[in-house]
C-alpha cells in the first residue's frame, strides 16, 4: 500500500492507493497511528507539514528483504566473476601445455617413423622399435587428453560469462526492488501537498484504511474558487476583473473582493 496526494480544483485529497506487489492480502490496509488531521477543527498547514504517519514496520522489513536479496545478488555477481577469472587463467594454463605435449608429440612421431624404417632395414631391435612406438602413442593421448580438457575449459568459462548476464539482471532487478521498497516507505509519512487548511476527515486515529480511501481533505489556501449562479438578466453586467462581495453560507462575514 502506498498514500498518494491528489489535487482536483483546489482540494487536496489524500487516499490510499494500493501498489502492486506491495500486499498478498487484498483485506490488508495500513493502520494510521498518528496525524493532525486528528484535530476536529479546522489547521492551518504549510506544504511539506505531516498530516499523518503510517504504521511502517511491514513496509520495514520489505526493505530489509529487498536489501538483503541484493546483497545475495551481488555476492552472486562476485562469484561468478571470479569463477571467470579462474577459468580464463586455466585456458591460458591449458593453451601453454596443449603447445608442450603438442612439440613432445611431433617429437615423438619423427622417432617412430624414423625408427619404423631403421627396423625394415634390420638397423635396431625390435625391443627398440617398441620402445619408442609406445612413448609416440603416449604423447598422443596426452595431446589429445590436454586438447579435452582445454574445450571442457574454454566451455565452463562461456559459460560463467553467461551466467554473469543474469547476475547483472538479478542484480538491477534486486536494486529496482530495493527503491521500489524505499519508495514505498517513504509514503508511510503523508506530508501536505499545499499550503492550506485540513477540512473534513475521514478516518479516526488508529482505525484501518482501505485501498482507495480518502482519509483528509486539504484546502488549497492558493487556488480557491467558487461557484456562482446568476439570473441571465445579471449577465450583461458581469464582466472579467470586476469586483464581487462575498460571503459565507451562514450569512455573515461579508466581504468585497
Amino acid at each position: 500500500m502506498f498514500v498518494r496526494a491528489l489535487s482536483i480544483r483546489g482540494w487536496s485529497t489524500l487516499t490510499m492507493r494500493r501498489c502492486a506487489g506491495t500486499s498478498r492480502r487484498s483485506t490488508l490496509a495500513c493502520r494510521v497511528l498518528s496525524g493532525r488531521y486528528v484535530s476536529t477543527s479546522i489547521s492551518p498547514v504549510s506544504r511539506g507539514d505531516t498530516l499523518l504517519l503510517i504504521e511502517d514496520a511491514e513496509f520495514r522489513l520489505r526493505l530489509a528483504q529487498a536489501e538483503a536479496d541484493l546483497a545475495n545478488a551481488l555476492a552472486g555477481q562476485q562469484v561468478t566473476d571470479a569463477g571467470i577469472a579462474t577459468a580464463s587463467n586455466n585456458l591460458l594454463v591449458s593453451d601453454a601445455a596443449i603447445d608442450e605435449a603438442r612439440v613432445q608429440l611431433d617429437n615423438a612421431e619423427r622417432d617412430y617413423r624414423r625408427y619404423e624404417k631403421l627396423l625394415g632395414q634390420g638397423a635396431v631391435t625390435r625391443q627398440e622399435y617398441d620402445h619408442v612406438r609406445t612413448a609416440y602413442e603416449a604423447a598422443q593421448a596426452r595431446y589429445e587428453q590436454l586438447s579435452r580438457a582445454g574445450r571442457s575449459t574454454s566451455l565452463l568459462r562461456d559459460e560463467q560469462t553467461r551466467r554473469r548476464g543474469q547476475n547483472e539482471a538479478a542484480v538491477r532487478l534486486a536494486r529496482a526492488a530495493v527503491e521500489l521498497a524505499r519508495l514505498n516507505l517513504s509514503y508511510t509519512v503523508v506530508l501536505a501537498p499545499c499550503d492550506g487548511v485540513t477540512g473534513r476527515k475521514a478516518i479516526d486515529e488508529g482505525q484501518l484504511v482501505q485501498p482507495g480511501q480518502t482519509m483528509v481533505d486539504v484546502v488549497d489556501g492558493g487556488d480557491l474558487w467558487v461557484i456562482a449562479n446568476y439570473r441571465e438578466t445579471q449577465l450583461p453586467g458581469i464582466r472579467v476583473g470586476a469586483p464581487v462581495s462575498r460571503a459565507s453560507s451562514c450569512g455573515r462575514c461579508p466581504r468585497r473582493g
